[in-house]
């Protein structure tokens, strides 16, 4: 199951800052392109949030957001939950 996701727009972001497109180097991230859940800075000891979920299999820009195409991985429960979360709304960034 694969979905789009906006990764990236030029937007203001909650540090007050914002991320031009233009200047994203995905290169290096692309050799090893890991989805990860949630990811969060905050609470390091949790035991969710660090798990791969899954992997970016296309990044395209338009207009000036940044899109990447997500392949979940299904053959993990966890993952397998998640996307289907995002296929039934519940879950959309």
């Amino acid at each position: 199951m694969t979905h789009d996701f906006v990764v990236n727009t030029e937007n203001v972001n909650e540090y007050k800052f914002r991320v031009l497109t233009s200047g994203i180097d995905y290169k290096q991230y692309l050799r090893n392109p890991v989805v990860l859940y949630i990811h969060t800075r905050e609470n390091k000891d949790e035991e969710r949030g660090s798990e791969v979920v899954g992997r970016c299999i296309a990044l395209k820009v338009k207009g000036t957001d940044l899109i990447a195409t997500i392949e979940f991985d299904e053959e993990d429960p966890f993952a397998k939950k998640i996307a289907g979360k995002v296929e039934r709304g519940f879950l959309k960034m």
